[in-house]
This record gives C-alpha cells, sequence and structure tokens, in this order.
C-alpha cells in the first residue's frame, strides 16, 4: 500500500493524516479502496470542516481571512452581524478538532495549527464573501487606529487590496511604502509601491484623472525614485522623478530631488541652474522653501562658493548645514543624526567620503 498512498498524497504529512482522518470518519476499513477515491487536499479538509457545527464553519473561514494569526475581537468585529458575539465555545470547537489553537500567554490570540490548511479554508469562499470580509477588517482596523494610521499602514494596504478597494490600496500602499523607505527596507519599500501602482491601475472611467489620483501616481513614481537614489542609483531615480514631475501638485519639493541626482551625476551646473529656479518659482507666489534653500547652499558649497553656501544654510535655518559648510563634517553628522534628518547625514558623509577619497586615507 506504500507505494499507492505515497503515489496519492505526494508524500505530504498533512495529506496523509486528513486522508486518513477522512477513512475513519467514512467508516472505510479498506485502504486501498480509499485510496481510488479521487479526493484533494482541499476536498479533504472542507470534509473535516463540515463535520464541525455552523459557528465553528462560520468563525473558520473568518479567521482564514484574517490571516494565519488572529485575535478574538477581529473576528467579533467580522461576524457580529452574523453569529453571537460570544465566539468562546466556536474557538474551543475549532482548537478540539485541530483547526487552530489558543496562543500561549498571550490574550484572546489564536493561530492556524497548519498555515496550509488555512490557505485552503481562504480559497474555497467566494470572491464577494472574501472581499467583503476584508472591507470589513480594514474599517474595523481604521477605526481603531485613527490617531496613527501608520501603526497599521502594511494591513490596511493588504486588506484594502484583496477587497478590491483600489483608491484605498494605493493611499495605504504608498504610506506602507514610505514607512519601510524611512527604515532602510529598500525593498519592502519598492514592494509596497509596485502594489500602489497596481492599485491605482485597476481605477478607471473618471477617477483616473482626479487630482487627487494623479498626485498618488506622482508619489508613488517619487517614492521608486527616492529608493533607487537611496541606494545609489541615480539614473533610474531621475527617471523616475521625471515621469512622477507631469502628476504632482506640488512640485517643488521634485525638484530638488531631480536637482541632487544630477549633482551626484557630476552635473552640479545644470543641477545648481534647476534649484535656483524652483526658488525663483516658490519667491514669485510668495512662498519660499527649507529644503530648496538647504539645497543650494550644498550644492553652492560643494563648488566652493563658501559665501553663498553659508547664505542660503542660514535661510534654509539648518544647524547641522551650517556646521558642515563651516568644516566640521562630523559634528555635522552627529547633529543630523540627532535631529533624525538621514538624507542630511548621507550627504554630509558622501562630503567627508569624498574628501578622505581625495585624501587617500580610505
Amino acid at each position: 500500500l506504500m507505494p499507492a498512498l505515497m503515489a496519492k498524497t505526494g508524500g505530504n504529512p498533512l495529506f496523509i493524516e486528513e486522508l486518513c482522518a477522512w477513512l475513519r470518519r467514512t467508516g472505510s476499513h479498506d485502504l486501498e479502496t480509499g485510496l481510488r477515491h479521487s479526493l484533494t487536499l482541499q476536498e479533504l479538509v472542507l470534509s473535516r470542516l463540515d463535520t464541525l457545527p455552523h459557528i465553528e464553519r462560520t468563525a473558520a473561514r473568518a479567521a482564514a481571512v484574517v490571516g494565519n494569526d488572529f485575535q478574538v475581537p477581529e473576528l467579533v468585529a467580522l461576524l457580529q452581524e452574523t453569529l453571537p458575539i460570544h465566539l468562546t465555545p466556536a474557538l474551543e470547537g475549532l482548537q478540539n478538532a485541530r483547526f487552530t489553537f489558543a496562543v500561549p500567554y498571550a490574550h484572546a490570540a489564536h493561530s492556524f495549527c497548519q498555515t496550509l490548511v488555512r490557505e485552503l479554508l481562504y480559497d474555497s469562499q467566494p470572491l464577494a464573501r472574501r472581499q467583503q470580509l476584508h472591507t470589513r477588517l480594514a474599517e474595523y482596523l481604521r477605526a481603531g487606529h485613527t490617531a496613527d494610521l501608520g501603526a497599521v499602514a502594511e494591513m490596511l494596504a493588504y486588506h484594502y487590496l484583496q477587497a478590491g478597494a483600489w483608491l484605498e490600496a494605493s493611499r495605504f500602499a504608498l504610506l506602507a511604502g514610505n514607512k519601510a523607505q524611512s527604515r532602510t527596507a529598500y525593498e519592502a519599500a519598492s514592494g509596497y509601491y509596485t502594489a500602489a501602482e497596481e492599485a491605482l491601475a485597476h481605477l478607471s472611467g473618471e477617477r483616473v484623472a482626479t487630482p487627487e489620483v494623479r498626485d498618488l501616481w506622482g508619489h508613488v513614481r517619487v517614492g521608486h525614485g527616492d529608493v533607487a537614489f537611496l541606494q545609489g542609483h541615480f539614473e533610474a531615480a531621475g527617471r523616475a522623478y521625471t515621469e512622477a514631475r507631469p502628476d504632482l501638485a506640488d512640485p517643488s519639493q521634485l525638484l530638488v530631488r531631480i536637482a541632487l541626482v544630477q549633482s551626484l551625476s557630476n552635473q552640479d551646473v545644470s543641477a545648481l541652474g534647476l534649484v535656483e529656479h524652483a526658488w525663483t518659482a516658490l519667491e514669485s507666489i510668495g512662498a519660499t522653501s527649507i529644503s530648496v534653500a538647504a539645497v543650494l547652499a550644498w550644492l553652492r558649497w560643494r563648488e566652493g562658493d563658501l559665501q553663498a553656501a553659508r547664505m542660503w544654510a542660514k535661510r534654509s535655518g539648518q544647524h547641522a548645514l551650517a556646521i558642515a559648510i563651516g568644516g566640521d563634517l562630523l559634528k555635522a553628522w552627529d547633529g543630523y543624526q540627532a535631529e533624525q534628518e538621514p538624507s542630511g547625514a548621507a550627504l554630509v558623509a558622501l562630503h567627508l567620503a569624498e574628501s578622505l577619497s581625495v585624501q587617500g586615507a580610505f
């Protein structure tokens, strides 16, 4: 029988366990005859689920939408319209049936015993039902974190994507990407920016041309550009920034980025001209930008015009930048770190590295 069992299950331990459990449930004592049934693993799992009461089956499927790990309040939020609020008996039933288990030392936390079982339960539900549950869960999470939506941006992006709520999905995927970028998780950031692009691509009709959607497109492309810039891929960053420019409601900050890219690509003259143009444009409408002033100070500093660099640094109000221009790069680095300004610290580090390289001090 072993060759037949291996051929049927592919040696999958879960498949073997579910098949044996099915044989016991159906009262079949002839294993060879049982193996001739063309049952899939999903059918075996669902067959075992069907032996449970309705409340337990519903709770298991809803929990599968939450994820491999889930909290009781999340289930209550998903099922309060259709099931009793007190789900303790149902969860105990799922534990006894070896679908889930209570996480030790964690209040109201549960997990599926097998990730694959959760995936099978998830896939067995109609798309419309899954989208409905994902939407409910996203709104529940959102309501509980109104003061800091960034704390759950990743989960909101995931659930809105699965719900097909494309505009909301793009907003929170962009926020999650910015969070990942801020902690230098560049691969994760790129993934979230790509997810935001894919969500925006699903929009159709008049919504595509709205200022909000165009601005989202612009910021997503800026995000891609920032990731490329921070990894030293300046040409890719420049392309992303150029693509973003027509869509942004306020492109002044983008001009600063383009100038930095051009400067780091040894095109200082055109970079300086571009940033000066940005400053002039802002002044013409009665506005100024600390960031533009800081970049002008940095560019003037790089080309050796210390007088102009100090003047622009003063306008920017950035103490650490003024220290750097004064020549104390290590103190400037510490200043930027204390102010939690990683971009400024990175620029000072770049200048220090260039100086050390010229001196042959590596």
